[in-house]
């Protein structure tokens, strides 16, 4: 029946009855779990276990490792063997230092696979050739004989020998033993006991028999008891599945769920487990700065950055993105150039930079923590070898030391970024006066009304003919301003359908198709459209030369669109088949298109957005009506994939902006009233204006480029591209939308 084990709670002892005594099933149970390992393939072959006591009393020098854990150790080991953590830190280093084929390394456990794994590693991964494995304790109670329980007190006198005495015996060169008085008392530990006879083996009384033990003569004498430990007939035999040793021995074994958690935790400490031991110390070293590095930029600098699982959630409430008056932005959200890869900004440093700007971010923090970790771990892992320090101990301390690196860099960088920058105030709780952001530079001031880029229809009715006429109306529009070329935007879009339906074609083919209806930038340009009654299409006609580089003066727009131009008495003519754009019958012209480079940086794609946003230094105003802004759980009216907006966006309706009230066709409001409708840091920023495609944006871009801001762009693919992209955040009802800025805007790509 079961009773308490002697090493402890979690372990059972069975005896009599309930055990096989029987040599031939524990001959059977060692053969299974040594079958694994093929000498023909390279494995250690099994030294039966007569053999290796016979070694052990007569034969050459013998190093035998229990690899078993320290729980199946306290209560028994075989006479003369040493733990494995004493092995690799006392004699390996000497063994692969100074080979000596005489020296035989027998490792065992219970039946042979663990020893059989390790003599495995002890020759692929350490190189040492002289290699047997042990079949175990089982056997050990049939053809060794009894065992030795270690003493727990043993003190200096116990320790192992030196690693210098490794290998070392009379015929070699080492000293007679009566010149090394202190020998015997190194020899007196629970891993170098005197052997034991076996109840069914008489001991032998020569004066000359000796066993050599770790390469030193051990004479016997006759004196079988251990200086060191108790003679038992105990043995730790791990699980129920192998408790068969000899008649006369007590078994003691984990419990099934207890023998679980040991295989784990010998797994981990195994060759693999040790890899992934290490793998696991790298990734708690790097999740540092995935988790804590932008939180530990809010410690310091109090700017809003916060924990969170997203990298959005972390930085949405920084300071980067405050467009009230005198906001500072936090020194490390805000890097510029090279020092942006000290903050794990890379995309930002090497933006436009040949191959580098294919990093990503983190890059080169990651290339720094691996440089100093690798250093230091080095250093750490000599020390703990002479200092026999035990492994999770080690781990621990390796794992402190990254937190350690974490905490220095974060401190060191702040420190030096805080003290860059003179115009942030706090760091680490400390303060200085700074001026106020923005109080030297006064803004722009606007023009006092956007008449710049418009005219009326007295102005260019008697002299038509020198103009180049595009109507920005739909396809369908029949009749239109004598000798126009119909010109909707739909016909300079990638796509009818889709996220990409309103993003404009490479510039190549927007020029082509300029040219195929006579319009190649060597005439000035008029558009119209239906002005308040459309959707602002003459803007986006106007913005698309714009962005091709048409010369500025050089295109104009009809104020009050083809209202006006009936209003003022003026007749609209039908609109040939040969003057669409893309239309079959459309004639290429032979004459160059004359304008200059394209200017990127008056349009906006779903990549800068993104990146103005993380910069925290663009207004983008939202143009649709304030419905749209907000959006509904019903869809968006227009087919966009989501309903709502963009984070940080402000609602900017087009209509109410530009347009004062009064008869139609409404005039402009002057310039004051339109640019008073921004927030006041907009003038000093990049302003991106979207829409549901690009259309009404491209009218606002119009009116406001009037007024004089040169720092606007329009954005295109605006919602429906945006809205079809799913790991692009944003706010609203609707599905795919959340009702607060909480989305990862770092899914981007």
């Amino acid at each position: 029946s079961p009773r308490p084990s002697a090493s402890g709670g979690g372990s059972e002892v069975f005896a009599g009855p309930m055990t096989i005594r029987s040599r031939s099933h524990a001959e059977a149970i060692v053969a299974k779990w040594t079958a694994s390992f093929a000498p023909e393939a390279g494995d250690a072959p099994i030294i039966p276990t007569d053999q290796l006591r016979e070694r052990l009393l007569h034969g050459g020098p013998t190093v035998l490792v229990d690899v078993r854990c320290a729980e199946e150790q306290q209560v028994s080991i075989i006479p003369t063997a040493i733990s494995q953590d004493v092995f690799e830190a006392e004699i390996l280093p000497a063994l692969k230092a100074s080979p000596n084929p005489e020296v035989m390394v027998v490792p065992y456990c219970t039946a042979g696979y663990r020893s059989g794994k390790y003599c495995r590693e002890l020759m692929r991964d350490h190189g040492l050739s002289n290699v047997r494995n042990g079949e175990g304790v089982i056997m050990w109670s049939f053809d060794g004989g009894r065992f030795v329980r270690p003493k727990a007190d043993c003190a200096e006198s116990c320790a192992p020998l030196k690693v210098s005495e490794v290998g070392a015996s009379d015929d070699d060169g080492a000293a007679p033993p009566s010149q090394r008085p202190s020998e015997q008392a190194r020899l007196r530990s629970h891993a170098e006991v005197e052997l034991a006879p076996p109840n069914n083996i008489d001991a032998r009384q020569d004066d000359q028999a000796s066993g050599t033990v770790y390469g030193r003569r051990q004479l016997l004498n006759g004196n079988w008891e251990p200086t060191d430990g108790e003679l038992v007939s105990e043995v730790h035999v791990y699980g129920k599945n192998w408790d068969c040793a000899a008649p006369g021995f007590t078994t003691i074994y984990f419990s099934d769920s207890k023998g679980f958690a040991k295989a784990v935790s010998m797994f981990c400490a195994g060759s693999r487990g040790r890899a992934m031991g290490n793998i696991a110390l790298w990734a708690w070293a790097l999740l540092h700065f995935y988790f804590f590095f932008t939180p530990a930029c809010g410690v310091m600098y109090n700017c809003g950055c916060r924990l969170a699982l997203s990298k959005w959630g972390q930085v949405e409430r920084c300071n980067i993105f405050d467009h009230g008056p005198g906001a500072h932005r936090c020194p490390w959200c805000s890097c510029s150039g090279l020092s942006c890869i000290f903050v794990g900004y890379d995309t930002k440093a090497f933006k436009g930079v040949f191959l580098f700007d294919t990093l990503p971010d983190g890059f080169f923090v990651t290339l720094f923590t691996i440089a100093i970790l690798r250093f230091s771990w080095k250093k750490v892992d000599g020390a703990a070898a002479r200092r026999s320090v035990e492994g999770r101990k080690l781990t621990v301390a390796k794992a402190c030391m990254a937190t350690l690196w974490f905490l220095v860099y974060c401190l060191v960088f702040g420190a030096i970024f805080w003290a860059a920058d003179g115009d942030y105030p706090h760091f680490l709780g400390l303060s200085r006066e700074v001026a106020q952001m923005g109080a030297a530079a006064a803004p722009p001031q606007p023009q006092e009304v956007p008449g710049r880029y418009f005219v009326r229809p007295a102005e260019v009715a008697d002299r038509l003919a020198e103009w180049d006429v595009m109507d920005a109306r739909a396809a369908a529009t029949a009749r239109g301003l004598p000798s126009a070329r119909l010109a909707p935007w739909q016909a300079f879009s990638v796509a009818s359908t889709g996220g990409e339906r309103s993003v404009l074609k490479p510039p190549e083919d927007l020029l082509a198709l300029l040219s195929g209806v006579g319009v190649n930038g060597s005439r000035p340009v008029l558009v119209y459209g239906d002005w308040d009654r459309g959707w602002g299409e003459e803007g986006r006609l106007f913005w698309m030369l714009d962005f091709l580089g048409f010369p500025r003066g050089a295109v104009s727009c009809l104020q009050g669109g083809v209202q006006a131009w009936q209003a003022a008495g003026y007749a609209l003519e039908p609109i040939a088949a040969a003057s669409r754009v893309g239309a079959m019958g459309a004639v290429t012209t032979t004459q160059p298109v004359n304008v200059q480079t394209v200017v990127s940086r008056r349009r906006a794609t779903t990549v800068n957005v993104f990146n103005l946003l993380l910069e925290g230094r663009v207004t983008l105003l939202d143009t649709r009506e304030s419905s749209e802004y907000v959006g509904s759980k019903r869809g968006d009216p227009y087919g966009a994939a989501r309903s709502g907006h963009i984070p940080m966006a402000i609602s900017w309706p087009w209509k109410s902006s530009v347009f004062a009230s009064g008869a139609p066709p409404p005039e402009l409001l002057a310039c004051p009233a339109i640019v008073g409708g921004l927030p006041p840091e907009a003038l000093s920023q990049d302003i991106v204006a979207y829409c549901t495609g690009g259309i009404r944006s491209g009218f606002a871009y119009l009116v406001l480029l009037g007024c004089g801001l040169e720092n606007v762009r329009n954005y295109d693919g605006s919602w429906w591209a945006w809205a079809a992209n799913d790991l692009l955040p944003c706010i609203g009802p609707g599905t795919g939308c959340k009702s607060e800025a909480s989305s990862p805007i770092f899914g981007l790509v």
